[in-house]
Formats: C-alpha cells, sequence, structure tokens
C-alpha cells in the first residue's frame, strides 16, 4: 500500500476527548490544558512514532491549527517534503494533569514554493 502525503493547505483539525482511555465520560471538573502535535519528517531513523522532532503546543479548546499558526508556533516553515504528525491532549483535574497517548499519525506534506519567473528577455517582433 502507497502512502498519500497529502498537501498540508488548511492545516490540521480534530475534535478534543470528552472520555478517558476506558470510554468513561470526563469527571466532573476535568479540563483540558492544552495539547501537542508532534511532527517528524518521512524516512527521519533519529525520530519515530511518538519522538517528535517537532512540537507545536496547542491551546486549550482549540480544534484546528493553520499552516500559518503552524510556522508562527515553530518560528520557522517546516522544508518542503513528507512529514508524519500525530496529536495527544493534556487535562487538569485540580492541580493533577494527566496526557493521552498519541494519536495514530497522519501523513501529509510541505510542497515545495513555486517562485514567480522573471518575464523573457529580447522579445522582439520582426
Amino acid at each position: 500500500m502507497t502512502t498519500v502525503f497529502t498537501p498540508l493547505v488548511k492545516g490540521f483539525s480534530w475534535t478534543n476527548s470528552t472520555t478517558d482511555s476506558t470510554g468513561a465520560p470526563l469527571p466532573a471538573g476535568e479540563t483540558q490544558s492544552g495539547s501537542t502535535i508532534g511532527i517528524r519528517a518521512d524516512g527521519d531513523t533519529t525520530h519515530s512514532a511518538g519522538n517528535y522532532q517537532w512540537l507545536v503546543l496547542v491551546a486549550a479548546g482549540q480544534t484546528s491549527e493553520t499552516p500559518a499558526q503552524l510556522t508562527a508556533t515553530l518560528n520557522k516553515s517546516l522544508p518542503a517534503g513528507n512529514y508524519w504528525a500525530a496529536m495527544d491532549q493534556t487535562d487538569m483535574l485540580g492541580t493533577d494533569s494527566k496526557t493521552s497517548a498519541w494519536t495514530a499519525e497522519v501523513p501529509f506534506s510541505i510542497p515545495p514554493t513555486i517562485a514567480v519567473p522573471a518575464p523573457p528577455t529580447g522579445f522582439t517582433a520582426g
């Protein structure tokens, strides 16, 4: 099976969890304190699922991350290429916090930037 690395045009989107790891509803008073998107380059031999080169912290209640937000959070654009991403969620109850397992990874790509060419030169009619 061939993996399709879809260009990251709109960004990431998700639904925050309202259940615990057993599927039961979260206890009263437990709130999401944030999430993390982990990103690794395809073919990177030093990083693997659950061990990410780039970590993007996401604010509580957020359910999407645009490419512009991703670039701003990382303080740089990801180089053109293929990537894998996963996400976890951290919740708070009182002063205690717990973080979920990572989601399954999703493939995506950052397409190369196409430069606008200069107009041709030496154009004449005879």
